[in-house]
């Protein structure tokens, strides 16, 4: 018999293997047809080919175990601490002459030989699949066993405190699910109350996940799969994540240690095992269901949008979260009778808690929707009308397009009532255009602003209105050609041919509407250009950007519905930039305002290609394609030099 001050039972250690062997064994089987048997299949479909063997080894090893060890961790602490949650069982092994400390590190010994031994067996069939194709895949699969490893040492002492919190298995799952997930959950909910209600604010980016957070790590599983990687030259990435969650275990198997030896054993069956567990249950429970319940009920609305949405949803959720603390604290006592004067006063206070905290953010209490940084604070700025701008503060007139972005998004800030009165009118001439505003400040602070911008005629004639202010943006031909071609503009490509192409002949009839047998029309014929040409002709076509004609056709400028914007041909240009394009997508990147590029070029397309030359300098060859209408009038007469275009009333051809 083992000494009452012992640290390990051998006796228990070889109980519990004979008792859940079978169990270990499965895992095992698990592992090897997830990893070695599927890299064999790959193996064997390379036929000998290296490049095809390594990539097969690697597509197969970058496949980390982590999701795996997660539910497998579960699974096994469930299993060997299941006798706390059965009254008489618990009472039987307490009555043996072990020491709880000897119980809690013999259990905890077991379970981790029963999460590794499986990983260091897949890893061995690994080794001897690779050999057996003659390749040396120890490194490799090296690091896919280290993660294993690890990954289960964490999961295995967050699951062992999830089960020493609870006395029953389906409440042990709820609080590791709650440890796993719970920062994701609040993120997700907030960030999207945040972008549904809070003025400007619905651009936050990717709202799933919060790995990319600073407090992302608080959902360990998704930190980890999104951070801890092997990359191509089998390299792992991500092993500070991986030292510090192994930090974090040894604390937290100290914890578990902690509640087992304070634990009660009347609580085996309960649902939490500690009483002050309870409240902070109750209350996240209530606030992430009353938010989620109010935005499922709050989303079957059949109604357009209005200013009292945040006071519908707040009452909406005053109520769900009332009935999330309610089911809770009848699942925590397993009672319909819960709700004496202590618990509806804290039900209460929950409630009331999240509808002020809610609507203090919704209402902007802390200033964040209405804050708009100061040009001279601002390295990089973007924005997105009609088309995508980025100006940076250190090249060409970067801060004189910075100062109008800054001044767009004042205006939108400070006329949020007359903009918002104006999107909810119902006005059937006010059309609208999504605006996305961002910022890189000099501190490194990225700002996300989405607006929608209501315009029209009428409030396009008032310059001070954001509609004018965003058409001076989007009338800036630089930014137009920077939009297309990166930061260089079409000035830095070289232009080495053109063809233009005809459409069918069509007139604009005096009503606006198009026919093919009155009102004068320009007949564009068929031909190729040269590089002097077709660099004259862009020069031509900056020109028409810059006219008023173009621009009502083009932007937001009102274009009256009887001018003439028929298509009157066609027209390609091909050319050459010496490197990598610079295009918007790949700034952004750069500066860290990632997120795709909601791009609207009218009727302008740009294809890019870009490849490495034999001496290592690249090159990228470019397409432009445009389609001429009345508003290109400098082209148009650029083209008739070229002997490419008639005027007259044609028949339709």
């Amino acid at each position: 018999m083992a000494s009452k001050t012992s640290f390990f039972s051998r006796p228990l250690f070889t109980s519990l293997v004979k008792r859940y062997g079978v169990t270990c064994i499965l895992m095992t089987l698990c592992y090897a047809t997830a990893w070695p048997l599927r890299a064999l299949l790959e193996l064997q479909g390379a036929d000998g080919d290296a490049a095809l063997t390594t990539s097969a080894l690697y597509d197969t090893a970058s496949q980390l175990p982590i999701l795996v060890s997660a539910l497998f961790a579960l699974f096994v602490a469930v299993y060997f601490w299941s006798y706390l949650y059965h009254a008489p069982s618990a009472n039987m092994m307490h009555a043996f002459p072990v020491t709880r400390r000897a119980l809690y590190v013999t259990t905890v010994a077991a379970a981790l030989v029963f999460l590794t031994l499986p990983l260091v067996c897949a890893f061995l069939l690994e080794l001897v699949t690779a050999a057996a194709f003659g390749v040396d895949a120890v490194g490799l699969w090296g690091s896919w066993l280290l993660t294993g490893i690890l990954s289960s040492f964490f999961f295995l002492a967050l699951a062992t405190v999830g089960c020493q919190l609870s006395g029953h298995p389906l409440a042990a799952v709820a609080f590791y699910g709650i440890f796993q997930f719970g920062w994701d959950v609040v993120y997700f909910l907030v960030r999207t109350f945040v972008g549904s209600f809070c003025y400007g604010m619905s651009d936050l980016g990717d709202l799933s996940f919060s790995q990319s957070t600073p407090l992302g790590f608080l959902s360990p599983v998704v930190y980890l799969t999104a951070n801890v990687t092997i990359t191509e030259g089998w390299r792992l990435t991500g092993t500070q994540a991986l030292v510090g969650y192994t930090l974090c275990a040894c604390v937290l198997f100290w914890l578990g240690w902690k509640l087992y030896q304070h634990r009660q054993l009347e609580r085996a069956g309960d649902m939490a095992a500690f009483g002050a567990v309870k409240p902070p249950v109750r209350w996240l429970v209530s606030f992430l269901g009353g938010t989620l319940l109010a935005f499922v009920i709050y989303a079957m609305r059949n109604t357009a949008s209005t200013s009292e949405d945040l006071t519908f949803f707040l009452v909406l959720y005053a109520v769900c979260s009332f009935v999330c603390f309610w089911l809770c604290e009848m699942v925590i006592d397993k009672s319909t009778r819960v709700f004496g004067r202590a618990r509806l006063i804290e039900a209460a206070a929950a409630c009331a808690c999240g509808v002020l905290a809610l609507g203090l953010v919704g209402n902007d209490a802390f200033g964040v929707t209405s804050r708009v940084p100061a040009s001279k604070d601002v390295e990089i700025a973007y924005a997105n009308v009609t088309y995508p701008i980025l100006a940076v503060a250190e090249e060409g007139d970067g801060e004189q397009t910075i100062e109008r972005i800054c001044a767009l998004h004042q205006t939108l800030v400070d006329d949020r009532n007359v903009i918002l009165a104006q999107l909810d009118s119902g006005d059937p001439d006010v059309s609208t255009v999504p605006v996305t505003i961002r910022y890189l400040l000099k501190d490194g602070t990225v700002i996300n602003r989405a607006y929608q911008l209501p315009y029209s005629s009428v409030i396009l004639q008032d310059p001070t209105s954001a509609a004018a202010q965003a058409n001076v943006l989007d009338g800036d031909v630089d930014n137009f050609s920077a939009s297309l071609f990166g930061g260089t503009g079409w000035d830095g490509i070289q232009w080495e041919r053109a063809q233009v192409d005809n459409y069918s002949v069509m007139y604009a009839a005096g009503d606006g509407e198009v026919s093919t047998d009155d009102g004068p029309a320009v007949t564009v014929g068929q031909g190729a250009l040269d590089a002097d040409q077709a660099t004259e002709l862009m020069a031509a076509l900056a020109q028409d950007m810059q006219t008023p004609a173009w621009q009502r056709t083009n932007l937001l400028l009102g274009a009256d519905e009887n001018d003439d914007q028929q298509l009157e041909g066609h027209v390609a240009v091909s050319g050459r930039y010496e490197g990598v394009l610079p295009t918007i997508d790949r700034q952004l990147s750069q500066a860290g305002l990632t997120g795709a590029v909601n791009s609207y070029y009218m009727s302008y397309y740009v294809t890019t290609d870009t490849v490495r030359k034999n001496d290592g300098s690249f090159v990228t060859s470019v397409s432009f394609d445009f389609d001429l209408d009345s508003s290109c009038v400098h082209t148009i007469s650029k083209l008739r030099e070229y002997g490419l275009v008639q005027t007259g009333v044609e028949s339709a051809s």
